[in-house]
């Protein structure tokens, strides 16, 4: 048994092979879901996310236009 483990750890740690769930499990690899211990973004974070990034665009197109309009107040009183 130990001979076998031996030749199988061989197998897998040989430079540039990739290993697939399936090799690495072995037998058991049919317990396994894999497509459930890959997280997916689900459609509210993906919203958020979009959400968010509208918020940050207004919040420096306000900003950026608050500063033109001080700038143009200052530039109109002084001149």
């Amino acid at each position: 048994m130990t001979e076998d483990l031996t030749t199988e750890a061989k197998k897998l740690d040989a430079p540039g092979k990739k290993v697939t769930p399936e090799e690495f499990l072995g037998p058991n690899a049919k317990l396994v879901d894999f497509d459930d211990l890959v997280s997916k973004p689900t459609p509210s974070s993906e919203f958020l996310t979009l959400f968010h990034a509208l918020i940050a665009t207004y919040v420096f197109i306000v900003d950026d236009l608050r500063h033109f309009l001080l700038i143009s107040s200052i530039s109109t009183a002084c001149g």
